[in-house]
């Protein structure tokens, strides 16, 4: 299963206004989740079940200073044998240095479980942990999953238990 579908699936049928509504439109979207934009849908989405307004400015997305991020954990390990996987949410930081200016809420996508993790990093923990790509400059926030663990350690502290509570979470 893939990224795009659980996304459609797990935040978009539930949570985005028109799709509610719209039952044809949710069939459509669950047999063929790949024609629509699906980070705009989940922008959407977080907006509307946060209560605040979709701005999608340069350096945010919303209202409240904060910006949607989706990332996906890697399918194979760090090493050989090892219960490590990588991943990485991109586009924390431009060439030039600009960064998102606020909270990141982020749905990591793991493709082990077929599931969602959600996270909201506040500013003042993801801004020390940014490392550019060597050739682009682009900042990233680069983690691990634990297969045996099923976490996150480095976004233990951030974690939310639903997309309702990443979508409300301040702070």
């Amino acid at each position: 299963m893939s990224k795009v579908k659980v996304l459609m699936r797990e935040v978009v049928v539930p949570y985005h206004p028109v799709f509610k509504k719209t039952p044809e439109l949710c069939d459509i979207g669950l047999e063929f989740p790949h024609y629509f934009n699906i980070e705009a849908l989940v922008e959407e989405c977080l907006a509307e079940e946060g209560h605040y307004t979709l701005v999608r400015g340069d350096h945010h997305d919303f209202s409240d200073g904060s910006d949607c991020k989706t990332a996906s954990i890697r399918p194979t390990p760090q090493r050989p044998g090892s219960a490590s996987y990588k991943g990485e949410i991109s586009g924390v930081q431009t060439a030039s240095g600009s960064t998102k200016m606020g909270a990141l809420r982020c749905i990591i996508y793991n493709p082990h479980t077929f599931d969602l993790m959600y996270y909201y990093l506040p500013n003042s923990f993801w801004m020390h942990n940014i490392q550019l790509h060597p050739t682009s400059g682009i900042g990233k926030v680069v983690f691990s999953w634990n297969d045996a663990s099923n976490h996150i350690p480095k976004f233990k502290d951030f974690q939310c238990g639903s997309f309702k509570e990443l979508a409300q979470a301040t702070g």
